[in-house]
């Protein structure tokens, strides 16, 4: 609002009479500038400085000091009909004209004078970041390597500078993933492992640089990333043995092996085939093949097949391409060409029999040969290797493989003998053949589940949740299979406040404990059991858990409620009040405190004993009652307040033992604290277990 003065012009344009000994009364007038006060009072003072009269001296002229003034409002703040919002527009070119009106009231205008206001409307931090998407959905490899960019957040403030500028963040922090604070970028910063978790949920916050604004409405994103299993399936190899051989350079090609991979991408795929047993000299080779993943087993031309009359046997190894990659063996057998002979001292070259690792001995394992009872031809068998520390026996006339000791499928799981036939009828003195005879051991559930952790006492505090985890039960199994799968359960005959999980072994609570009213030590029978058939088999161990105290009970006092009297005569010193307070957690000193009704300092508490005495003279007092606040503390929980009335009074046969006189309501906290502690003595018997007993009392 700016105010303008001005007097009447002569009505002709002549000049005006002389001015009267006093000043004329001038009209002022209002004109409103409907837009925000700064811009307002920068006009005025322009426009009050340069109002001045013109060269005739009738009229006023009204000047600005410049064609075009700037200023700047603050957004959100009111304007003519609406509020300000800098981000529906940030600037106002306004056009204001200054002019006065004449003294007579008439309606026309003398001349004024025009402007340009520019109003720059400033930003504040007033919108919060939100994010193009509420949800985003991923999808990875396990083998996905690290540090790569797996997704990608975006979110936008329309507010300008600091205001507009978003850091992105996780909440809470995870360690697998790493988020680029500008530009959104979800990195991986540690390797997947489907079968530890498979899933990943994670929260995307997004905040600006501005002045955080009070009822601001954060929304944050969630980041969904599912991991996929990856390279689950070991490369098979499948061999294929040509009836004659194919002749390629200097090489013979005597069987083609394809590798097939179930798993698709780079882990599907052969990185390699390779020789790694039964060729010391070298005289085989793996070639490339004419498709994918197929190639040739070729052997020299040079081979000297009287050297090896038996052949070789040929341990072929495969492996994927997987970063975790994954391989299989296989034995392939390369005969010698054949001899004429009159009858095949062995009807297969490779035997394969299975036994139980708790096969008695002599146990029947294969009978290998055609001998059969009556036959005229006279074979001797014997075992050439694979027999070393005498696991098996083989008969030299039927042919029949048992067991000699006893056999353990967690020390080896498989045999590979090689065995030999010797017939001096036929053509060829001392004609020989051999035989591979592959044995492989079984597992049978006869190890028992070991409980080998926790070691020691397990401590949990007192006044902790129902489900507050306690410890992890582990076992160890050496058998395979479902003999060597274990499950967890309790095996207390009485009822325990713990619980734990069958499968992970992890023990929690069902209930609050209380270490001042309940039993402090509790032993639990954990029992681990294995999914072995045709029996199972389980162990037991006890686990000691000591229940911790904490601070979690306030101090109470005894007595409450307390009023009496105190004789104005009574000197200082003078005893007032015992204060007592009982705290049930273990170990914690109480002490007391004046918290009111004793500004002038006329009482005194001692904190350690709680002894209240006079400290002042009660005759200039002009009350006539005290009200004494006091409280009990642990150091960090605060009993309630107690308030004691003391009435003041004048006694003319006042005694020593009659000064003051206080009576209270006693609350029996001290009987409770002999209560309980009467229970936990009880409890402590119970825990001594009876000499004459087999069993364990479980506390």
């Amino acid at each position: 609002m700016t105010q303008t003065t001005y007097s009447h012009p002569h009505p002709r344009g002549r000049p005006p009479p002389p001015s009267p000994p006093h000043p004329q009364p001038s009209v002022v007038r209002r004109t409103y500038i409907r837009w925000q006060q700064v811009v307002v009072a920068v006009l005025v003072v322009v426009l009050t400085a340069l109002c001045g009269r013109t060269a005739g001296g009738d009229e006023l002229d009204v000047q600005f000091t410049s064609p075009l003034y700037n200023a700047s409002v603050p957004e959100n703040a009111l304007g003519n009909h609406d509020v300000l919002n800098r981000e529906s527009r940030d600037t106002y070119r306004l056009k204001v004209k200054a002019q006065h009106r004449r003294h007579d009231g008439t309606k026309e205008d003398l001349p004024g004078a025009v402007t340009v206001v520019v109003v720059a409307i400033t930003d504040l931090n007033d919108l919060s970041p939100l994010f193009m998407q509420q949800e985003y959905h991923v999808r990875l490899s396990e083998d996905t390597p690290l540090h790569s960019s797996v997704a990608r957040v975006k979110a936008e403030d329309p507010d300008a500078g600091l205001n507009g500028e978003i850091y992105y963040s996780f909440h809470p922090r995870t360690p697998v993933f790493a988020i680029h604070p500008t530009s959104g970028v979800v990195t991986l910063t540690r390797p997947l492992r489907f079968l530890e978790q498979a899933r990943y949920e994670l929260m995307v916050e997004a905040h600006d640089r501005g002045l955080q604004q009070r009822g601001r409405w954060l929304r944050p994103a969630k980041l969904f990333i599912n991991v996929t299993e990856e390279n689950v399936h070991d490369p098979q190899i499948l061999v294929t043995k040509l009836p004659e051989s194919v002749p390629r350079a200097h090489l013979a090609v005597v069987a083609i092996i394809n590798v097939a991979d179930q798993d698709r991408g780079p882990s599907g795929e052969v990185k390699s085939l390779e020789i790694v047993e039964g060729d010391p000299d070298r005289v085989f080779r793996i070639l490339p093949g004419s498709a994918a993943n197929e190639f040739n087993l070729a052997a020299l031309d040079t081979i000297d097949w009287s050297d090896s009359p038996f052949g070789f046997n040929l341990t072929l190894k495969a492996t994927d391409g997987g970063n975790r990659a994954r391989f299989s063996y296989k034995v392939v057998r390369i005969a010698a060409p054949p001899v004429p002979e009159e009858e095949a001292l062995f009807t297969s070259e490779l035997y394969e029999a299975t036994v139980s690792e708790i096969a008695p001995l002599g146990t029947r394992v294969v009978q290998i040969g055609s001998w059969l009872p009556g036959a005229q031809q006279r074979v001797e068998y014997s075992i050439l290797a694979g027999n070393k520390g005498g696991y098996f026996y083989l008969d030299p006339h039927s042919g029949v493989i048992t067991t000699l000791t006893l056999l353990d499928a967690e020390t080896r799981e498989d045999f590979t003998l090689t065995v030999t036939a010797t017939s001096p009828t036929v053509r060829q003195a001392n004609q020989q053949s051999s035989a591979k005879v592959i044995i492989r051991v079984t597992d049978a559930n006869d190890n028992t589940p070991m409980i080998v952790a926790p070691q020691g006492v397990v401590r949990v505090d007192e006044y902790q949740p129902a489900g507050t985890w306690v410890t992890k039960v582990r076992a160890q199994d050496y058998d395979s299979g479902e003999n060597g799968y274990v499950s967890y359960s309790l095996a207390n005959a009485d009822d325990v406040p713990f619980a734990i999980d069958h499968f992970s072994g992890e023990v929690v609570t069902t209930r609050i404990l209380d270490f001042e009213t309940e039993r402090r030590v509790w032993k639990l029978l954990v029992r681990a059991s294995d999914w072995g058939s045709p029996f199972r088999r389980q162990s037991e161990k006890v686990i000691t858990v000591h229940v911790e105290d904490v601070n979690d009970n306030r101090p109470q006092f005894e007595r409450v409620d307390c009023t009496g009297y105190i004789d104005r005569f009574a000197p200082l010193g003078s005893e007032v009040f015992t204060l007592s307070a009982v705290d049930f957690d273990q170990g914690n000193i109480v002490s007391y405190r004046l918290v009111g009704g004793n500004d002038d300092r006329c009482f005194a508490l001692d904190t350690t004993s709680g002894v209240l005495t006079l400290t002042c003279d009660l005759q200039d007092l002009m009350v006539s009652e005290r009200m004494l606040n006091v409280t009990a503390t642990d150091g960090e929980h605060f009993a309630d307040t107690l308030s004691i009335r003391l009435q003041l009074v004048r006694q003319q046969t006042a005694t020593v033992d009659s000064w003051v006189s206080v009576d209270c309501r006693e609350l029996g906290v001290a009987q409770k604290l002999r209560n309980n502690s009467h229970m936990l003595i009880r409890i402590i018997v119970q825990m001594i277990p009876s000499a004459s007993s087999h069993h364990l009392r479980l506390l």
